[in-house]
């Protein structure tokens, strides 16, 4: 199946959204295991909101690519 160059560009553009996610959690993940106990429970509620963000945008990507 080709894509026309419009589903093209925005396919890309989903793709460097969810890296950009990826990136984000990669780095919260890493402030947690740096992080002291009190500091960890912040950490670990950001991160949870960067793993939803990033489940959010991996789905988005997934139905979009079914149209």
């Amino acid at each position: 199946m080709r894509m026309n160059a419009a589903a093209r560009a925005a396919y890309q553009q989903q793709i460097k959204d969810l890296r950009a996610s990826r990136d984000a959690a990669q780095k919260t993940f890493q402030e947690i295991l740096v992080a002291s106990e009190s500091a960890g429970e912040q950490m670990q509620r950001g991160m949870k909101t960067a793993w939803e963000t990033m489940q959010k945008a991996l789905e988005k990507v997934s139905s979009d690519l079914r149209k």
